[in-house]
């Protein structure tokens, strides 16, 4: 569908695909370019997101914790999204 070929790397294994003579090689080397592009504008759109912080996922209890954050107590409801 559609949303498969967003994937990151879809676009350039298909451009590898179809072209004779691609290399493989600069092929991996633009995925991980694009991977790294995308990072990066990821990073600087949670920047900007009010009380979004990082976590580090070595943390000994992280899941435990996250858990806890997104554990809905009995009786409540998820309020509708903005």
């Amino acid at each position: 569908g559609r949303e498969a070929r967003q994937a990151l790397g879809y676009r350039e294994l298909w451009g590898y695909l179809d072209t004779p003579g691609a290399s493989l090689d600069a092929t991996a080397d633009l995925i991980r370019t694009h991977t790294r592009q995308f990072a990066k504008r990821q990073l600087t759109w949670f920047r900007h997101l009010p009380g979004c912080r990082a976590v580090d996922p070595r943390h000994p209890g992280l899941a435990d914790e996250l858990v806890r954050l997104f554990t809905i107590p009995t009786g409540q409801t998820i309020p509708p999204a903005a």
